[in-house]
């Protein structure tokens, strides 16, 4: 199910959207970036997506590694935003298979999780960022810009 797709009054939580800022311009980028979360937790993907998409960013979600690989064969994305824990295939294990295919070993990874004991393992892994859960929409925005731009905020 697309984003587009679901209904906002289904959804369990209260999502906090943040004001109507756009991202800083990604430079060489004319078109909105697009973002695929690879989150299982519905609420936090859901979220997720809402505050990307008032800021300005084309965003779709999927629920594990195996869904982000197949979107990933089929779609153009700018970044994916990659949950380390999830079921079918997690997060280390899609970013190590997109690292060995050429089509997909140039997509910057931010890993967004609860646990800073994921934090070595992902960056290791091939991770752009790391950001912890629960994470403010500015600092998630700033780690998109400066992903898509090559830039480094955590090294």
């Amino acid at each position: 199910m697309s984003f587009e797709e679901m209904n906002p009054h289904e959804f369990s939580s209260t999502a906090v959207i943040d004001g109507p800022s756009k991202p800083k311009p990604v430079s060489g980028i004319t078109t909105p970036t697009r973002v695929l979360i690879a989150e299982d937790e519905f609420d936090i993907r859901f979220a997720t997506s809402l505050r990307l998409k008032a800021a300005g960013f084309d965003v779709d979600g999927v629920e594990n590694g195996e869904e982000c690989l197949r979107r990933l064969d089929q779609s153009h994305y700018d970044v994916v935003l990659m949950d380390i824990r999830m079921p079918k295939m997690d997060g280390l294990t899609a970013m190590s298979r997109m690292s060995s295919d050429p089509a997909m070993a140039h997509i910057p990874v931010i890993v967004v999780s609860a646990s800073m004991d994921d934090q070595e393992h992902a960056l290791d892994g091939g991770a752009r960022y790391f950001i912890r859960k629960p994470f403010a929409s500015e600092s998630l925005q700033e780690a998109i810009t400066s992903a898509c731009e090559g830039t480094d905020l955590n090294r």
